[in-house]
């Protein structure tokens, strides 16, 4: 909800697995779309890498460069070891091609990121977070990664984490 703007329906947290789209306007869309300057290239070109969800309410729009980086519940780093790797192409104004629309060819880099890394989430209901070795190594690796992409991130941009859930000790939401 925090990404999209998009509020949930009561007990749709259960079953976001696979969401449809409401068609409701989001920042994403509408972002894609803006040219305030009238001059005909679009101000904001959207990058997305993680999690299929975003795929899932996105897949229609081919303004948003979705790149795909997951692999299950059971993959805690080839789909953030791909997503960073993602991340610092772009980053680097470099642009790989899109692998979940390798029809569409992007020619530039987008200047809004998102990026749906989920290994710390698995790793976490997987081995629990308290006294875990798993965990804290795998928290490790996330800020070593992030330390380099925050070092690329144009000063004028604003950078934003957040998380879809706590966890307990034991692993649970």
């Amino acid at each position: 909800e925090m990404a999209t703007g998009i509020p949930s329906r009561p007990n749709e947290g259960l079953n976001n697995f696979h969401p449809e789209h409401p068609g409701t306007p989001d920042g994403w869309p509408i972002a894609s779309q803006t040219d305030r300057d009238g001059n005909g290239v679009k101000d904001y070109r959207i990058g997305i890498v993680g999690d299929y969800v975003w795929g899932d309410l996105y897949s229609d729009n081919p303004d948003v460069n979705f790149m795909r980086h997951r692999y299950g519940h059971a993959d805690y780093y080839q789909g953030d070891i791909e997503s960073f790797e993602t991340i610092n192409s772009w980053l680097d104004g470099e642009v790989p091609a899109s692998n979940s629309r390798p029809e569409k060819v992007y020619e530039e880099p987008p200047n809004i990121i998102i990026a749906h890394l989920s290994g710390l989430d698995s790793v976490g209901h997987r081995y629990g977070v308290k006294d875990s070795p798993e965990y804290e190594e795998k928290l490790r690796w996330l800020d070593e990664n992030f330390a380099v992409i925050f070092e690329k991130v144009p000063d004028s941009w604003t950078v934003v984490v957040t998380s879809d859930h706590g966890l307990t000790d034991n692993g649970q939401h």
